[in-house]
């Protein structure tokens, strides 16, 4: 159960989206208003005049207590100094909190990548879940009920560690989970082995390639079939979604298709350099996505599924 959640604000609208969210997502959990101001740059000039920054503190502290009021009940407000990755980190730290959740603005790819940004600093760093909120999304109606969770899955046991998690959340808002795996086509296999360095395929291993996907897909599916009807002993209500495309693209366009409301997923964690020259496929996610994205740091414990109770 969430029960603390520190929503991250910038003095933007677009970060304030992320509280209806909040309500929505985990309606009985406390929240806490965090804010970050820019600490002094002594380094910089030894003679600048500190009180602009005091002014900034305060001026944060007011846009704060000003969101504050028009909340019910009335949050907490936390205000640190620094970046606002780490300042988030260390108040969600200090709070307890069980959620970090933060609206991303987006950005370019490159820049991104190259000096990172709020969103992708909590992903990489943070060991409290992240829910994302896409700047491309809509807000929830008011009251609107959960009605399905997606959580893909590529048949890894890491994948799975999210569901124990999800199965609580499905309870708690009488929701279907929605078990999403993406199948890649004959090209997309034939391209992934062409782009690791590999020489092109000859007809043979073509045959050979497509034998094996086919097999592959068949375990998977039936895996997946399995783990749905175990959940289904659980009294919990779940489905299988397999479809055949790209990710993220093809598992936005079945969420959406089936009208899933967010995303839970495990994060599986990548080094630095990996993420430069390749990217994060959750990041992709989240710039695909137009609901929001929870993300939960994957563990190396098998999956304990809730009891029927």
């Amino acid at each position: 159960m969430i029960r603390k959640v520190l929503v991250g604000l910038d003095g933007t609208a677009v970060s304030e989206r992320s509280l209806p969210w909040v309500q929505r997502i985990a309606p009985g959990a406390r929240i806490v208003l965090g804010g970050a101001y820019t600490p002094v740059p002594v380094g910089i000039d030894p003679w600048m005049d500190a009180a602009s920054f005091v002014s900034e503190k305060e001026h944060v502290g007011k846009y704060l207590k000003s969101v504050a009021a028009g909340c019910r009940p009335a949050p907490r407000i936390a205000v640190g100094r620094g970046a606002p990755a780490g300042v988030l980190l260390e108040l969600a730290r200090q709070e307890r909190c069980d959620l970090i959740s933060i609206a991303t603005r987006g950005g370019s790819q490159l820049k991104r990548r190259l000096f990172g940004g709020t969103t992708e600093n909590l992903l990489h760093h943070s060991a409290i879940p992240l829910l994302v909120i896409p700047g491309a999304g809509k807000a929830p109606r008011a009251h609107a009920p959960i009605r399905r969770i997606a959580i893909p899955l590529d048949g890894s046991k890491l994948a799975e560690t999210i569901l124990p998690w999800a199965c609580r959340m499905a309870r708690e808002h009488q929701a279907e989970l929605l078990l999403i795996h993406c199948f890649l086509n004959r090209n997309q296999m034939v391209q992934l082995y062409e782009s690791w360095g590999t020489p092109a395929l000859s007809g043979f291993l073509t045959q050979d390639l497509e034998r094996r996907v086919t097999d592959y897909r068949r375990t998977l599916e039936n895996h997946l079939m399995e783990l749905s009807s175990k959940l289904k002993r659980r009294h919990l209500r779940s489905r299988v979604v397999g479809i055949t495309g790209s990710f993220p693209e093809g598992i936005v366009k079945a969420a959406r298709h089936h009208h899933a409301d967010f995303f839970m997923l495990c994060a599986h964690g990548h080094g630095a350099l990996r993420h430069l020259l390749q990217g994060s496929m959750i990041s992709k996610l989240i710039q695909e996505s137009t609901i929001p994205v929870l993300v939960q740091r994957s563990t190396e414990k098998p999956p304990k599924y809730p009891s029927q109770d």
